[in-house]
Parts: C-alpha cells; sequence; structure tokens
C-alpha cells in the first residue's frame, strides 16, 4: 500500500481551513463560547477537495454508513443504535474517545445555576458549539457526550433542567435521514432557495446581474438541510439557517440530570420591502411563489447577499447642532434633531442608545423597542482595529401586558407576544431582549416553533405573510417613528440604525406609489 493510500486510510474526519473569524455573542463573558466562521472554507474528504462558500454550500457525492466497513459518523447514533452495532470494539473505543471530550466554564460551578447562552447567527454561516461542562468530574468520565436538541423554546425554557431529565419534547440531533444517502426530499410547498443566479441568454443585449425582465433567466436551487459534525469537543452546523433554530444543550448518561448549560440559537431574518418590477432580484421567491411584487414586507433569508450594514451616524466631533452651526450639521443629521422625535421615545435617547415604547392603540402594552451597541470586540493579539455593533431589541418592561382587553382587530396584531413570555423570563432575555430582526420573533408572529421555509404554500393559505406585514405596519414601524398616513415619509431619528425606510408619491398631492424598507444593523470601527 502507497504512502498516499496510507494517509487516506487515516482520514475519519473532515478538516476545516478558515482565515476569518466571528464571534458571537460579544459580550465578554460569552465570547470565546461561539465561533461563526464566515469566508471560505475548504474541506478535505477522503483526499477530495470541495471547495465552499458561506453563501452557498455544496458537498461532494460520498456515503456515510454505519457498519463494521465504514466507521465515519458526523454525529454520534442513537443509544440502542450504538449498543447494537456490529462494529469491532477497539474502533467503538475509539469513537467513544473521540466523542468523550468537553470542557469546563470557568465560573459556572460555583453558583450551579441556569446559563440560557443566546447565540445570533446570519443563514449560511458555520456555528460551532462548544460541549462546556460545569463540573469537572463530567470532564473527566470518559463518557461519550450527545447533543440534545429541542424546537420548542419558549416552552423548554419554562424548565429546561427538567425537561432534560424527561425526554418528550427534546430529541438527539442527528443529520437528516436522507442525507447518508446523498439525496434529500425537497417540498416545493415548503422550501429555503439560495440567491438568484442570473444566466445570460443571448437574446439579453446587457443583461444585468441585479435585475432582469425576464425571470427565466434566473436559476434557482434550494438550500440543503444543515449539517451537524460532532467532533473536538463541540458541535458543528455546517450552512445553518431557521431551520436550526432552537435549544441546544451537551450530556452524557451521568451529567444529563445535571446539564444547566443551554445554547438558543436565532437566525438573523430582517424585514425587507421594494417597490420594483422585479421583486425576483431580491425576494428569491421568499414570502411569494409568484414573480410579481406581492407589496408585502417579508423576511428576508438571502439578506447577507443583497445588503451590507450601516455605518457610523455620529457626527464629527466639530459638529455644533445649535445656533452655532456652522458647517450645516443641522441639515446634514436631521435626524438628530430631537422635536421631530415621536412622543414614546426616551427622554435620554441619542444615537448610542435610545428606546421607544411599543405602539398599542390603548398604550396597555408595556415592550419596549431598544436600540443599543454591543461591547467593542477584544484588542489583544496585537489586533490594529476593534469592531462593534448596533441592533434594535426587544424589550420587556416591568409593566403589564394586557392584550385580553383588546378589541377582536387589534388582538390579532398582538397574538404573537404570548409565545415569547417563557423566553422574556429567563436570563439573560429578561435583560437584553430579542433582537428584533431574529427569527425567534418572526415565528412567534407565524405562531410557530420554528420557521422550516422562506416560502410555504400553507402559510400563505393560513395568510401568515400577510400577518407578518401587518404586524410590522401597524405596530413595529409607528413605534420607530414610521407614521401609517403620508405621501412621503422617510425615517429620521437613531432608529435609522436598524431600520432604513422611506415612502415616496411620483406625484405632488398622489398617494404613495414607491416604498423601500429594509431592516439593517450598524458598526462601528475604531483604532485599539
Amino acid at each position: 500500500m502507497s504512502t498516499e493510500q496510507n494517509r487516506l486510510r487515516g482520514v475519519r474526519g473532515v478538516y476545516l481551513i478558515s482565515d476569518s473569524f466571528y464571534h458571537s455573542p460579544t459580550d465578554k463573558n460569552n465570547e470565546n463560547l461561539v465561533t461563526l466562521t464566515i469566508n471560505n472554507y475548504m474541506l478535505q474528504f477522503c483526499g477530495e477537495l470541495v471547495s465552499v462558500s458561506w453563501r452557498i454550500f455544496s458537498f461532494s457525492l460520498f456515503q456515510i454508513s454505519f457498519s463494521s466497513s465504514n466507521n465515519l459518523r458526523w454525529v454520534p447514533p442513537s443509544a440502542h443504535e450504538w449498543k447494537n452495532s456490529n462494529i469491532p470494539k477497539n474502533i467503538k473505543v475509539y469513537w467513544e474517545n473521540r466523542w468523550a471530550k468537553s470542557s469546563y466554564l470557568k465560573g459556572c460551578s460555583e453558583d450551579n445555576s441556569l446559563k440560557i447562552i443566546p447565540v445570533y447567527f446570519w443563514p449560511g454561516e458555520r456555528v460551532d458549539l462548544p460541549c462546556k461542562m460545569c463540573q469537572m468530574s463530567y470532564l473527566m468520565n470518559g463518557r461519550m457526550k450527545r447533543w440534545g436538541y429541542s424546537e420548542q423554546i419558549d416552552e423548554f425554557l419554562l424548565n429546561p433542567t427538567q425537561f432534560v431529565r424527561v425526554n418528550e419534547i427534546w430529541k438527539d440531533v442527528q443529520n437528516t435521514q436522507n442525507f447518508t444517502e446523498n439525496k434529500e426530499d425537497v417540498d416545493s410547498d415548503n422550501i429555503i432557495w439560495y440567491p438568484h443566479t442570473l444566466v445570460t441568454v443571448e437574446s439579453d443585449k446587457n443583461p444585468s446581474f441585479f435585475s432582469s425582465k425576464k425571470e427565466a433567466n434566473f436559476t434557482s436551487r434550494s438550500k440543503e438541510p444543515p449539517r451537524f459534525w460532532q467532533n473536538d469537543g463541540k458541535l458543528t452546523i455546517f450552512g445553518a439557517d431557521v431551520r436550526s433554530q432552537g435549544v441546544y444543550f451537551c450530556y452524557d448518561e451521568i451529567s444529563r440530570k445535571q446539564t444547566v448549560i443551554f445554547f438558543v440559537l436565532i437566525a438573523m431574518v430582517p424585514p425587507v420591502r421594494f417597490t420594483t418590477k422585479n421583486p425576483l432580484d431580491y425576494t428569491d421567491h421568499c414570502g411569494n411563489n409568484l414573480g410579481k411584487d406581492s407589496e408585502l414586507i417579508f423576511p428576508s433569508h438571502n439578506w447577507r447577499f443583497h445588503f451590507l450594514p450601516m455605518g457610523d451616524f455620529n457626527p464629527s466631533p466639530t459638529c455644533q447642532l445649535d445656533e452655532t452651526d456652522s458647517e450645516g450639521c443641522k441639515q446634514k443629521y436631521s435626524y438628530l434633531d430631537t422635536e421631530k422625535w415621536p412622543k414614546n421615545f426616551a427622554e435620554d435617547c441619542s444615537m448610542d442608545r435610545c428606546r421607544a415604547r411599543l405602539y398599542s392603540p390603548d398604550n396597555n402594552i408595556d415592550l419596549y423597542i431598544e436600540l443599543r451597541w454591543d461591547e467593542f470586540t477584544s484588542c489583544k493579539g496585537d489586533q490594529p482595529t476593534k469592531r462593534r455593533e448596533g441592533h434594535c431589541y426587544l424589550m420587556r418592561g416591568g409593566g403589564s401586558i394586557n392584550i385580553e382587553s383588546m378589541k377582536s382587530e387589534h388582538k390579532k396584531l398582538y397574538s404573537w407576544i404570548k409565545n415569547l413570555e417563557t423566553v422574556f423570563d429567563r436570563k439573560p432575555f429578561d435583560v437584553k431582549g430579542i433582537r428584533l430582526h431574529s427569527s425567534l420573533l418572526t415565528s412567534a408572529i407565524f405562531e410557530k416553533p420554528k420557521i422550516t421555509g422562506c416560502y410555504n404554500k400553507k402559510d400563505e393559505e393560513d395568510k401568515l405573510y400577510k400577518k407578518y406585514d401587518q404586524v410590522w405596519r401597524h405596530v413595529f414601524l409607528p413605534t420607530l417613528g414610521v407614521p401609517e398616513n403620508g405621501a412621503v415619509v422617510q425615517l429620521g431619528n437613531p432608529f435609522e440604525s436598524c431600520i432604513r425606510y422611506t415612502r415616496l408619491a411620483v406625484e405632488e398631492n398622489k398617494d404613495a406609489e414607491s416604498e423601500n424598507l429594509v431592516g439593517t444593523f450598524s458598526t462601528q470601527v475604531d483604532y485599539c
């Protein structure tokens, strides 16, 4: 046997090469817990190199089986399957030792309290969840670690430590049933699409990547389900998307009853709406299966392919926003004119932090939308710059949330709040809230545990896309300072950091014919 054959024979996994890492959340206490790899990857599987983009994950056609002849596993099998397998004992011991690796979460055994860690990610990214234990004895017990998963976030967080003991609303993490057969059953009525790719047609004299008059010029390809891989003391999710949303936890048969560390994975799907004759340029069939403008606000599953975040909105230090203004800053930075801000804005609102009470007809919903900046990334390792992001969050106040007293037509717009009650009861959501552009909030509006596709025929028939649109138009946008009426409207306040909105009339004294909305976030870079 050649040296190369011996080398390939020893390959029992997938090796990843990454040139850039982004840590989330940016909370310093948790910044090392989760790693999201954004840029391109190279996968090596038994000598075959496959190029993978963060936008489009494509896997080579390889067979993976569970038998004595091929022992490669992506994640541990079920306990019953593992116990009754015909794998030689020495191979079995090898995999058990490989999957037994975990690490200790410093300081968590001091109070042994429940630790819930939100993990926000963008669809298409790779997510790494480290297997963390709160007791040193669980690291040394040699037991094979597994990952549990529950899509019922609100119900599971009611009592996580108790639900872990009773396997009713969670299951072991496993890849899709047809993954080992190199094929997937695609449900055309419940699907997530990759961004459209332009195919040049001879009849098109000047084809544009961003727009085309002919739908046939675009090719559509459905996204494969996310792939799970457990290795080196962590669970890796390739091509994570809204289907990955849920609660994840690491355990073995001994530590299971003492599990206190839970990761809540939440995808970012900002709202988008454009008035255009070519909606497929940015919708990718999501939210509407027709090639025409649905005129609805919809959650964007390919946001990072189409849009970029906003920059720093703060004016230069020399700007004076009073009568001494000599640089025209009042006109240039009109969104800083506090006199034009709505009355529901807090008195101490600024471009760094702003809170607005959620709009409701009877003013009886004690929820808020808050613009808040994360902490700067670390300057350790001689980093030349540091970076932080600004996002909008849905926050719960200390008062009551009285939905039952509302009129029936208003109840429909606020009924989704009850789907987040348990989430708001748990730390850190009780203090830090939920991101406004997250899949967790979107699925709550859809009255679902999670979203399984960017277009679902039944959801369209049940008018869930219409409901999402109405919640944004009649609840969130008025809260952020966008009036429901008016032919010419442009958002001009601190919430521009997370929402860009314009509504224009083509002719004076006419109704608005053009509407553009992009949910976004802001970034700020400074020298270390």
